[in-house]
């Protein structure tokens, strides 16, 4: 069971994004997870966001969901010290 992809699976039934197209789940700056057809282009965990859109322009690179002090979802550009991530998304697909 390949669990670094499961967060791309979950992404890619999400969104409705084709599994052929390279993607990356991406954390702040970082990928923590990236899908078959990233890993073909050369793209691998731990690459920044931007490395990788260097490498496969045509990556999408989508962020983990992101929380503020009361639970709430807050968006991408939050600073950090007023969002915090959280990967129940992921928790809740593990669960169906």
């Amino acid at each position: 069971l390949d669990m670094d992809c499961f967060y791309c699976q979950v992404e890619h039934r999400r969104l409705g994004i084709p599994t052929e197209v390279p993607l990356g789940v991406q954390q702040w700056s970082g990928l923590i997870a990236t899908n078959y057809a990233a890993r073909a282009k050369g793209i691998k965990r731990g690459m920044t966001s931007t490395e990788a859109k260097k490498i496969c322009p045509e990556i999408r690179c989508i962020h983990v969901e992101l929380i503020g002090d009361g639970g709430e979802t807050v968006s991408e550009g939050a600073p950090r010290s007023k969002a915090k991530v959280t990967l129940r998304r992921y928790r809740r697909a593990s669960a169906e």
